[in-house]
């Protein structure tokens, strides 16, 4: 009676493990269509892991929240190149642009404010967590940190 009462959960497991999708266990979650139709920029080996409430529109702003192994300093050239190509700016602080000049960003870890002409803002920031690191991703119009005064 044990034996059974052990085998029931693991049988069920199972019929569900092949009644899902293939690969569902390891990402559920992708980016939003809405920044796949923008072309952002995806990393390439960052696995989405959350989303924002609102993804739909940049006037409610899209919120994606990446994991990767990658180093602040790979994080930095991909995002920087990928987003200037795109026609994004930098704006860095003068004490980041020191920083820059003087080669010490790796000392700091990576996060960014990207803007457009028509004052979206994109914004990334790195966080180390114990085996990972963290990459939250937002894109919103009529960004604060962009608006001209």
């Amino acid at each position: 009676m044990q034996t059974a009462l052990f085998w029931r959960p693991f049988c069920f497991a199972s019929l569900i493990a092949l009644w899902l999708p293939q690969g569902w266990a390891e990402s559920v979650l992708d980016y939003p269509p809405l920044y796949r139709e923008l072309g952002l920029p995806e990393y390439p080996t960052a696995t989405v892991t959350n989303l924002g409430r609102a993804n739909e529109s940049l006037a409610d702003g899209l919120s994606i929240t990446l994991e990767t192994a990658a180093s602040h300093s790979e994080l930095r050239a991909f995002y920087e190149s990928r987003l200037e190509a795109l026609g994004w700016t930098l704006q860095e602080s003068i004490g980041m642009q020191r920083m820059r000049a003087a080669g010490m960003l790796e000392a700091v870890p990576f996060s960014g404010v990207f803007c457009k002409a028509d004052d979206t803002g994109y914004t990334v920031h790195a966080l180390d967590r114990a085996s990972y690191r963290e990459v939250k991703l937002s894109v919103v119009a009529a960004s604060a940190s962009c608006s001209q005064p």
